[in-house]
This record gives C-alpha cells, structure tokens and sequence, in this order.
C-alpha cells in the first residue's frame, strides 16, 4: 500500500489514513508512506500515528520540517526527505473559453 501526498497526517484525517496502515499491516500488505506531511507537536496527528508506522517498509517526506516532526512524534524509522510528486505534474492548456465560462473573463491580462 502506499500511502502519501502532502499534508495526510493531520487531525482527524490522520486517523482514518492510519487506520488504513493498520489494516494493511494486519493482512500482510507492505506499506511505503511517500511525500507525506505531518501535524505539529501537541495535534491529533503525528503523535498519535507514531505507533501506526513502526513496521512500515520506507517513510518519505516531501519537506524536511515535516520528516523532523514525524521523528519527533517518536516514528522510529529512517525519514527520507524526497522532492514534491506536484513538481512532477505538467500543466495542461486551457479551453479557449475557459476564463469566460469561469466569469473571469474581463479580468484576464
């Protein structure tokens, strides 16, 4: 299972997406976390899931903060900073008619 993308692990969503962890864990799927972002100290994150991830294959996070504050948290696996998967996104154009559909039409420079 891999479970990542920005800011996961804060307040009462990082309980669900441990509870994810826990049950993959408990069928034997191996699970990787990538680019994830946690609470700070003294939220419902981090602190809470510290336990949810020993035993994980591989922790990445996207910005070096946030692997401090998984380690913090007591999560006793190597974090490894990684760049954005967002950086890796390329923008697509936009329909003809796009920023007047929106109503931004006269606003455009």
């Amino acid at each position: 299972m891999l479970l990542g993308g920005g800011g996961i692990l804060y307040d009462a969503d990082a309980r669900l997406y441990l509870r994810e962890v826990l049950v993959a864990k408990e069928h034997g799927v191996p699970v990787m976390l990538y680019a994830v972002g946690a609470a700070a100290e003294g939220s419902d994150g981090a602190g809470r899931g510290a336990r949810s991830l020993e035993g994980v294959a591989a922790i990445t996070g996207a910005r070096k903060e946030r692997a401090a504050v998984l380690e913090e948290a007591g999560v006793h696996h190597d974090v490894v900073v990684t760049a954005d998967p967002a950086l890796l996104l390329k923008p697509e154009s936009l329909p003809r008619n796009a920023l007047k559909f929106e109503g931004l039409a006269d606003r455009a420079a």
